[in-house]
């Protein structure tokens, strides 16, 4: 019964965060076409809203030199960074999932 309601949890999961990717998209659209009716005259808005849309299509990815895990520690080396972000990230459905399991235990 457990490993069902772990499954139920992480379908539950998948499914918001689709409904959230999918608001996200339905609000942007609606505010570039909100943007464009309103500053459709203004070339020089509507110019600079195009590069902005474009710039973040093409965003090029920048070195992390350092940062700080979850403890405060500062990491630097490249193969440490690498294993540090792979365990957050590996860790991150079985984190949410416990903390949804004690938050209905605590009910």
């Amino acid at each position: 019964m457990k490993n069902n309601r772990s499954e139920d949890t992480i379908k539950l999961y998948k499914s918001f965060g689709i409904r959230v990717a999918n608001k996200l998209k339905e609000s942007k659209l609606e505010y570039y076409q909100n943007f464009f009716e309103v500053n459709g005259k203004n070339m020089k808005k509507v110019s600079t809203c195009v590069k902005s849309i474009i710039s973040q299509k093409n965003r090029k990815h920048s070195n992390i030199s350092q940062f700080k895990d979850i403890n405060g520690n500062l990491i630097s080396e490249d193969t440490q960074m690498s294993k540090t972000f792979n365990e957050y990230f590996v860790n991150v459905a079985n984190n949410i999932i416990n903390t949804i399991q004690e938050h209905q235990i605590a009910l």
